[in-house]
C-alpha cells in the first residue's frame, strides 16, 4: 500500500473518531478542522513523504482529547512515535492549566519539534476559524499562545535541522502576518 492511500485510511478512521462531533467555530464537522491543520502543514512544504509522522500527528492531534481514542488505540494505528507527538499535543484540564500547557512547548525534552510545529498550524487555523466567526476573541485566542511562538523563535535551529529553512520561513512568514493581524490586541 502507498503512503497515500495509508492517508486516505487514516483520514477516514480520523472521520470515524470525529464522526457526529461539530467544530464550536463554524457548526462544520470536526474531521474538517484536522484536515486544514494537514493542510497547512502541507502548505508550509513538510513533506508528506519524509515527515509522515508529522502528518499523521496533525491528523490526529485532537483524537486523544476530543474522542474515545487513547494512546494504546492509537499506536497500531500510526505507530508509535505520532502517537508520542498526539500524546504531547493533548490538553489534560485536570493535569494542568492551559497556560502551562502551551509553556510547555519551550521543553524539548517533553514536547518534541514537530509536536511544536503542528500545535503551531493548529492555533493558527483556529484563530483563522475564529476571525469568521467570533473576530471580538481572535485576537485574544491568538496572545494566549504567545509562549508557543516564543518557544518555535528559540527552537528554531531545530525546527530547521527538522523541516530545513524554507519551511521554517513560510511558518514565520504565517506567523508574522497574524502577529501583525492582531497587534493592537497584543499583551
Amino acid at each position: 500500500m502507498t503512503w497515500d492511500e495509508q492517508f486516505g485510511q487514516l483520514t477516514v478512521a480520523a472521520a470515524q473518531l470525529h464522526a457526529g462531533q461539530i467544530r464550536k467555530q463554524g457548526g462544520m464537522p470536526y474531521l474538517i478542522h484536522p484536515l486544514q491543520v494537514v493542510q497547512r502543514i502541507c502548505n508550509w512544504g513538510i513533506d508528506r513523504h519524509e515527515h509522515r509522522d508529522t502528518w499523521k500527528s496533525a491528523l490526529f492531534h485532537d483524537a486523544i482529547e476530543d474522542t474515545a481514542a487513547t494512546p494504546d488505540s492509537l499506536t497500531p494505528l500510526i505507530g508509535e512515535f505520532a502517537t508520542q507527538l498526539v500524546v504531547s499535543l493533548t490538553f489534560d484540564p485536570a493535569g494542568q492549566s492551559k497556560e502551562a500547557y502551551l509553556a510547555g512547548f519551550q521543553d524539548a525534552a517533553t514536547k518534541p519539534i514537530e509536536a511544536l510545529v503542528v500545535k503551531l498550524a493548529d492555533r493558527f487555523c483556529n484563530v483563522e476559524d475564529f476571525q469568521q466567526v467570533e473576530p471580538s476573541y481572535a485576537g485574544i485566542y491568538f496572545w494566549k499562545a504567545n509562549t508557543v511562538f516564543e518557544a518555535f523563535d528559540a527552537r528554531k535551529e531545530e525546527a530547521v535541522a527538522t523541516y530545513g529553512a524554507a519551511v521554517v520561513a513560510a511558518i514565520e512568514r504565517d506567523l508574522k502576518a497574524l502577529q501583525q493581524t492582531f497587534a493592537a490586541e497584543a499583551p
